[in-house]
């Protein structure tokens, strides 16, 4: 298992071979700007991660954008929680917020692209459009800068997909169906080896203005040799980086970016937010709501996100 230590010392001995300005465009720039915390010192803290970023959204994202969930969609979420819930511990937490979120993306990757096809997802956050893509069969290779929510994902894809799951933070060669890339493996000087891999998509949710503008321009490049649809369910936060320059960029690569319309339903929709609630409440015996999300219903309700 991939501790936090393990990977500090992996990223200090690639960076003596980078130069300054790519391991600048690699820093997880949004988090730093409003000090987000993204790394983590102990194992123990990785529960902090496993629903972030979308505290507050999910009964509304649920109902107005999802509407229900497939059977198949279900089983999935469920297995998902009962991985999530073991591996953290003495903090419990079954996914929410990034669930539904995810979900939402991988519907309108499933109307676009049947599996085993290459995805690549940039900045997965609490790594569950990775883990769904990678239930329903496609080939994933998910890219992460932030340690925390690197550490966090490891974890969890290797409880959901075993032997078929490849972490490259240590490992040096690819031999599996989830690829797990850290930022210093996949922002090279010299990318010719991931330009000839064969992606179908890019998803890029919720990331695309919060990373370093050289960064994103490294992504958005990388999209126009492989010719692949670049998706994208939310901007992210422009706290950085407007919408306006990022979509600059993308023209200047000829890459129109697939907007997620939330439209993406499928036909055999069964499974009600009250079932999912329920389930929700006796799995977790009691409220299933997260530290994160109790502190954020506290202060601002739900439904709001800034």
């Amino acid at each position: 298992m991939l501790t936090p230590a393990a990977y500090d010392r992996a990223e200090a001995l690639a960076e003596q071979g980078l130069p300054n300005r790519l391991i600048q465009a690699c820093r997880p720039a949004l988090f730093n700007h409003i000090n987000y915390p993204a790394h983590a010192a102990s194992s123990g803290a990785l529960w902090r991660w496993a629903d972030a970023m979308h505290e507050g959204r999910f009964e509304d994202d649920f109902a107005e954008r999802l509407g229900s969930l497939t059977q198949e969609e279900w089983a999935w979420w469920r297995q998902i929680a009962r991985a999530a819930r073991a591996l953290t511990n003495g903090h419990p937490v079954t996914p929410r917020g990034a669930l539904a979120r995810a979900t939402i993306a991988y519907r309108a990757i499933r109307a676009r692209l049947a599996p085993p096809a290459l995805v690549v997802e940039v900045g997965p956050g609490s790594g569950y459009l990775t883990a769904l893509l990678g239930l329903a069969g496609y080939a994933v290779y998910a890219v992460e800068n932030a340690q925390a929510f690197y550490l966090w994902q490891s974890r969890l894809y290797g409880a959901l997909f075993a032997e078929e799951f490849c972490d490259l933070a240590l490992n040096r060669y690819v031999k599996g169906r989830i690829v797990h890339m850290p930022w210093w493996k996949f922002y090279a000087p010299d990318p010719a080896a991931l330009e000839a891999l064969p992606v179908e998509l890019v998803a890029a949710n919720h990331v695309i203005c919060e990373i370093h503008r050289d960064a994103a321009a490294y992504l958005i490049r990388l999209v126009s040799i492989w010719r692949a649809p670049l998706l994208i369910e939310g901007w992210g936060s422009e706290a950085l980086n407007g919408a306006d320059a990022v979509q600059a960029t993308l023209r200047r690569y000829g890459v129109p970016p697939v907007a997620v319309e939330g439209s993406e339903r499928p036909a055999d929709l069964t499974v009600t937010l009250a079932e999912v609630l329920a389930w929700q409440w006796e799995f977790m015996a009691g409220p299933p709501i997260s530290a994160d999300e109790r502190w954020w219903h506290m202060l601002h309700g739900a439904g709001h996100h800034g």
